[in-house]
């Protein structure tokens, strides 16, 4: 379908994240990687230790702060350069957030926090129909796609990338 949102470039991706701040900058990677939504970035602190160990152990990274509903989610990695992309993003927000008092987003709130997010990436380009939520979209093509070298049938490959985005096994239609 053709959606709400566009994606550009990798190469137009790339320049823009390497215009934001730190902490911002990994946050976005990590969007871009792991197919998480601006909130699940800001919030992965929590968990990014736990999915190093994950990825490191060619298990599913499992999601469980801001994302909708409260409901966690697991996302896979089913090749290895999307468990190499995402094990070094993961590692980025690691070391930027040690130098940031233990935050991506250094912010005294949550909503603070989301503000200060949405602010940096608008200023390199990440609004309108190309928000950050584009990455997501980035990330959701990449991996249907890695489905698709693994021979899945798009169905299969539509209703296991509607698990790894949260979305449950019946709304692949959506990701279409």
């Amino acid at each position: 379908r053709a959606g709400t949102h566009n994606v550009s470039s990798p190469d137009v991706l790339n320049t823009r994240i390497s215009a934001l701040p730190p902490g911002i900058q990994e946050a976005a990677r990590l969007q871009q990687t792991l197919g998480l939504r601006a909130q699940e970035a800001i919030q992965s602190v929590q968990s990014l230790k736990r999915w190093e160990m994950q990825i490191l152990n060619g298990q599913r990274v499992t999601i469980f702060h801001g994302t909708k509903g409260g409901r966690a989610r697991d996302t896979s990695l089913p090749s290895e350069n999307a468990r190499s992309a995402a094990l070094e993003a993961v590692r980025a927000a690691i070391k930027a957030a040690a130098t940031q008092e233990g935050r991506l987003v250094p912010s005294s709130s949550l909503e603070g926090a989301k503000r200060a997010y949405q602010r940096a990436m608008n200023e390199v380009g990440f609004k309108g129909t190309e928000a950050s939520h584009s990455l997501r979209y980035h990330f959701a093509r990449a991996q249907f796609e890695r489905y698709q070298e693994m021979g899945f049938e798009r169905k299969e490959a539509l209703s296991a990338l509607s698990m790894d985005l949260g979305h449950g096994d019946g709304r692949g239609r959506y990701c279409a």
